[in-house]
């Protein structure tokens, strides 16, 4: 039995589509753009066709294509616009695609998995809840939509 890695250590890096390929482990992890705290959206599915044949008891399935969700990756805000201006690129007419990797890493910080996205853009940005009742860390997301995932 194999213990689990613990999901706390992750990287995350991202280049312009077109730019340097994100092809090797040891690549991805010299190309960390920016430390996030959270990030959802690692999921794909394979969308099911259901075909009722005449004479049979059963339903055959076939399959169709597979989805991707899209990525959603939270970070406390600091003194770098880079992710707004990205989003804001895309506002104006100017944006570029990204490519990118999530990097899961074990305990010594040392690269365990890789799920690399192909072709991103941002489709939302959502900056912090401000209350100055209380006392918590001003955070921003992004999500962003891509053309396909894949673990390298």
């Amino acid at each position: 039995m194999t213990t689990p890695f613990p999901a706390f250590n992750f990287t995350v890096a991202l280049v312009d589509t077109g730019g340097p390929r994100l092809r090797t482990l040891a690549v991805l992890a010299t190309s960390v753009v920016a430390g996030f705290s959270q990030c959802g959206g690692l999921e794909s599915s394979i969308q099911v066709e259901e075909y009722r044949e005449g004479g049979r008891a059963t339903t055959l399935k076939f399959r169709r294509h597979a989805t991707a969700a899209n990525l959603r990756l939270q970070r406390g805000m600091g003194l770098s616009d880079d992710l707004w201006a990205w989003y804001a690129g895309y506002l104006s007419g100017r944006g570029r695609r990204r490519d990118g990797v999530i990097i899961l890493q074990n305990e010594l910080h040392l690269p365990v998995k890789a799920w690399r996205f192909r072709n991103g853009f941002p489709i939302r940005w959502t900056g912090p809840a401000l209350d100055a009742a209380a006392n918590r860390l001003a955070f921003e997301e992004i999500e962003i939509a891509h053309d396909g995932l894949e673990m390298v």
